[in-house]
């Protein structure tokens, strides 16, 4: 992934040098054709947007921070499996772009999910 972002790609890359993907995390919700969102956690501590305005959500592979309002940014991240997904621009810190993968992001996008958008099928 190229990292884009200086203070999310720092919360980012924290996780994944403590192994925590490695077998334990469960693709909690899959919001099919726009996003999915992995690593819920209430303790983790926010931290600001930290908008550019070159950077937006053009394309498939995204990756920025999920957050539930303005300047509580914390491990929650989702990468766009769209185009031009102008509605998420200047309300969540995009801090990366896939470089490799990206069919596989597609693929864990078509997985069924029941109502709430829960995988029907455990995918790690």
């Amino acid at each position: 992934m190229l990292i884009i972002d200086v203070a999310a790609s720092e919360i980012f890359v924290v996780i994944f040098n403590n192994n925590f993907f490695l077998n334990k995390t469960l693709f909690q919700r899959l919001i099919i054709f726009v996003i999915f969102r992995i690593l819920y956690g209430e303790q983790a501590k926010f931290f600001a947007d930290e908008f550019k305005p070159s950077l937006r959500h053009k394309k498939s592979g995204t990756v920025a921070m999920a957050n539930p309002g303005p300047n509580l940014n914390a491990s929650q991240f989702y990468i766009t499996v769209g185009e031009n997904m102008n509605s998420l621009d200047d309300q969540h810190t995009i801090f990366g772009i896939v470089a490799e993968g990206l069919e596989t992001v597609m693929k864990i996008n078509e997985s069924f999910t029941d109502q709430e958008g829960r995988p029907l099928q455990v995918i790690r």
